[in-house]
């Protein structure tokens, strides 16, 4: 049987779609979208899901939490105003900042026992279960 020899362009592209794939499995997802996209952790209780996600540098009247069909998005937009002056800006990074998250929740939630809390540059947002997902405890009986 032949081995076909791969291009080195081929190998190359391979190399670095495989770079891509493992920094996107490890979480990276800001060098792979290339845009800011704000932390996020999900936990879970036995009554209810928690989402805790660090959004430094905005206002809260800047962060707008939906919930739909099982999805949370949160997004952030916060623009700085430019004042003339009689400085040159050399380098500018801090202008307009702009983010979109989504997650998708692994159980039913109560849209109407939902709450979103902003603290210190973090958003939490604590959803109620609902009723049917809260699971119940069967007991097994002997015969």
């Amino acid at each position: 049987m032949a081995t076909l020899m791969q291009a080195p362009i081929v190998t190359s592209f391979r190399k670095e779609v495989d770079r891509l794939l493992d920094r996107f499995s490890e979480g990276d997802l800001q060098s792979v979208l290339g845009r800011w996209v704000p932390p996020a952790d999900l936990s879970e209780t036995d009554d209810a899901l928690i989402v805790e996600m660090a959004v430094p540098g905005f206002n809260p009247a800047d962060v707008h939490v939906t919930l739909k069909d099982q999805i949370l998005t949160v997004r952030g937009e916060v623009k700085r105003e430019t004042e003339r002056t009689e400085k040159r800006v050399v380098h500018r990074e801090c202008m307009h900042s702009t983010f979109v998250r989504s997650i998708t929740l692994p159980t039913a939630v109560d849209p109407a026992r939902t709450n979103a809390v902003f603290e210190n540059g973090m958003l939490t947002v604590t959803m109620n279960k609902a009723e049917g997902a809260r699971g119940t405890t069967i007991p097994v009986e002997t015969r």
